[in-house]
């Protein structure tokens, strides 16, 4: 397999993921539907970072920041993703833990995919971009979940 077709791989299985992540949150009113849609996701992202991890080896120029930007994507929304396993919500304990953990991570993807972006060239440059955009509509969603979880009315 060339490095253009690995590229594209990636590309789209990132895409595919992030696209069936929006329908996952579309769908959240509807818990079937919802479930499916979650492991669906899961499973995209399982195998787009089981295919980045398999780039990273086989690319050694500067195609391998591709790969690497993806990696660093889905480091918060790994932690994200274990939480929502777990079941946190407002009345857990020490659940600032697992914010300070995701907001860590949010905070190096975005300075590491930065980084990646200055390193590509062309076309592949779009990817980090919207991989930005996408971990920037996590941590605005995770400080609306934060404060949410923290307003005083509820049981």
């Amino acid at each position: 397999m060339n490095k253009r077709v690995m590229l594209y791989i990636n590309t789209g299985i990132t895409a595919l993921f992030v696209i069936s992540l929006f329908i996952s949150f579309a769908t959240m009113e509807a818990e079937g539907t919802h479930q499916t849609w979650v492991t669906i996701t899961e499973c995209v992202g399982g195998a787009s970072i089981l295919l980045a991890g398999i780039s990273l080896v086989y690319l050694k120029d500067e195609h391998r920041f591709v790969p690497l930007s993806i990696l660093y994507f889905f480091a918060p929304w790994l932690l994200y993703a274990l939480g929502h396993e777990i079941g946190f919500d407002a009345s857990t304990p020490y659940v600032w833990a697992w914010f300070i953990g995701l907001y860590l991570l949010l905070i190096a993807g975005f300075i590491l995919i930065r980084m990646f972006y200055f390193k590509m060239h062309g076309v592949y440059q779009l990817i980090p971009a919207v991989l930005l955009f996408v971990n920037g509509i996590l941590l605005v969603y995770l400080l609306f979940l934060q404060l949410w979880w923290l307003l005083p009315f509820g049981s």
